[in-house]
């Protein structure tokens, strides 16, 4: 796994942010969230209530990385991918 720094930091700041039932990412490993394979966090989002506050939280943060309300961000649709 990849981890972004303060990774944790981000997901309890969403917990702040909401403050209401835990969310998926709070409730167990948040490197799961920045993953190589995004499969398995797309899927805990797909089941989570906090899903528009943390959209509304990843893009006022800028964040480029990892899954975010069921998003992964490096494959975004219409962000443009280096090669």
């Amino acid at each position: 796994m990849i981890a972004t720094p303060g990774a944790s930091a981000e997901m309890h700041a969403l917990a702040e942010a909401i403050g209401r039932v835990p969310t998926p990412c709070q409730t167990g490993d948040p490197n799961r969230f920045f993953a190589l394979d995004p499969g398995p966090a797309i899927l805990l989002c797909g089941q989570c209530h906090a899903q528009p506050e943390c959209r509304d939280l990843s893009r006022a943060n800028g964040e480029r990385h990892g899954v975010w309300a069921g998003e992964h961000l490096e494959r975004r649709p219409g962000k443009q991918v280096a090669s």
